[in-house]
């Protein structure tokens, strides 16, 4: 688990940097009017993403043993159903273009039905490289396909000057990773039909859970593009992609391990509790400091990450950096619900809220787009709040949920302590030196708070004793793989 999750957790930082590096040179080669037109493009590759993700890999990663048919009727499930989606967008497309009035959209939306089709014929395979955990050659494909991908759409840009850039770079990643695949795992897949009803039953779950999610997700920014202006919509699309980067690139990766290793103790109820409790806390000893950073400095961070141009939308930034906090809680308690067999209920609950959040958005009058994404992101916040509680009064006890609060105290406290201390903190240099300096102050502080009150913490609290524990192994794994670099 310590191992995944720092080759996925690297992989993902790598793959961060790549993409922020590519959208900054592409925001010098394109023209505003393409953006607009990728970033609709985007929410329609987003549904892509949201249905590849889960689905029959979910019932993969959670079986205790599987076998060549079960994976063969895995991929059986994803070839069809992205099939019969990719057949929807293309029926969808016309009438996607006349609602923008921008017919450029149907040999856009065209291609990525192409695409969506293309992907769906990875090897299925690599899903025995993620059960076992060994996931650097996933990682080193995953890198060479993103590599080869920027550097095909920076010069797609350089020549074409044309948002058909994106289109390549789409094409060039998943054509990769399609053929990739087959290099990494010798499994050959063929159509398969054996248990399907037991998968299916599992994954159609999922498969309609992902949709609901994405459509949470996504559906204010459908909302925005139709209440407010192009420009709102742009900056309002594009820093909620900014915004959402440490759960996308580093929170998820860091987590995934979670439902492979968590399925071995489902039977042992203390030591399972024990173990989602540490998991909650070390991901919050993540999330929190970066949302609150984030929160205290988004005119800053605006500035550096997007330049001057957006620092009328800073505000919108500092909202949406709550949401990685949030991000920790639903993806922790969903993974425990996948254990238990609950995909129904994580369904329900997505549902659930994405009609509180969008019924009370297309309810309010809001007088501007930040009390928009104020309420969208405390409804989302207040809706998680309820699926924890579900969750712990449920599967957990009340010794276990007072050690996860008495576990979480350490936490608030270097956060309160840092937020204080760190704010009149700056210098008379240029932006990214100002940030520097007060990451480096901010964090410093939270850390040391840190260390000295889980110092004592673990002396009483069995998640801190285990934290500790954890932390000595990755220092050790740390040097070992450095010592090994060197030598």
């Amino acid at each position: 688990m310590l191992t995944g999750s720092f080759l996925l957790s690297f992989e993902a930082v790598l793959r961060k940097l790549v993409g922020l590096v590519s959208t900054l040179m592409l925001a010098r080669l394109l023209v505003p009017e393409d953006f607009g037109l990728i970033a609709i493009a985007f929410l329609v590759m987003g549904f892509v993403d949201a249905i590849k993700q889960y689905g029959a890999g979910a019932y993969l990663l959670k079986a205790e043993s599987i076998n060549k048919d079960m994976i063969n009727t895995g991929w059986t499930i994803n070839v069809t159903s992205n099939g019969f989606m990719a057949a929807l967008l293309i029926i969808a497309t016309p009438y996607i273009s006349d609602y923008y009035n921008d017919i450029r959209l149907i040999n856009v939306l065209y291609a990525f039905a192409g695409i969506w089709i293309m992907r769906s014929f990875n090897n299925p395979g690599l899903i025995m490289l993620r059960r076992d955990q060994n996931y650097l050659p996933l990682i080193k494909l995953s890198v060479i396909t993103k590599l080869l991908a920027v550097a095909m759409v920076i010069v797609s840009a350089w020549l074409l000057e044309s948002y058909w850039a994106l289109v390549i770079g789409q094409f060039v990643t998943y054509f990769s990773m399609t053929v990739g695949s087959y290099f990494l795992h010798s499994h050959r897949p063929r159509l398969c039909l054996i248990g399907f009803k037991e998968q299916w039953g599992f994954s159609s779950w999922w498969l309609l859970q992902s949709i609901v999610g994405y459509f949470k997700g996504q559906l204010d920014t459908f909302l925005v593009s139709s209440l407010y202006s192009q420009g709102i919509l742009g900056a309002y699309h594009t820093i909620k992609y900014f915004s959402s980067m440490p759960t996308t690139f580093l929170m998820q990766p860091v987590t995934e391990p979670l439902l492979v290793q968590l399925r071995q103790l489902k039977g042992n109820t203390l030591y399972f509790n024990q173990q989602l409790n540490v998991a909650l806390i070390v991901a919050l000893i993540i999330a929190t400091p970066i949302s609150i950073f984030f929160a205290q400095e988004h005119k800053l961070v605006v500035q550096v990450l997007l330049g001057d141009n957006w620092l009328e939308y800073s505000e919108l930034f500092a909202i949406f950096s709550f949401t990685i906090i949030i991000y920790v809680f639903q993806k922790q308690m969903s993974e425990a619900l996948v254990i238990f067999g609950h995909s129904k209920s994580i369904f329900y609950f997505q549902l659930i809220s994405m009609f509180l959040i969008y019924g009370t958005l297309l309810s309010i009058d809001a007088p501007d787009f930040l009390y928009f994404a104020m309420t969208k992101v405390w409804i989302e916040a207040i809706v998680v709040l309820g699926l924890t509680v579900f969750f712990l009064t449920k599967y957990s006890s009340l010794a276990s949920v007072g050690n996860l609060l008495l576990g979480i105290i350490p936490i608030g406290i270097s956060i309160m302590l840092s937020f204080y201390l760190s704010r009149d903190v700056d210098i008379n240099h240029i932006a990214f030196i100002r940030l520097t300096v007060k990451a480096f102050t901010f964090f410093g502080i939270y850390f040391s708070c840190m260390f000295f009150l889980s110092l004592i913490l673990q002396k009483v609290s069995p998640e801190w004793r285990y934290i500790w524990q954890l932390n000595d192994k990755i220092r050790i794994f740390i040097l070992a793989k450095f010592r090994k670099l060197i030598l």
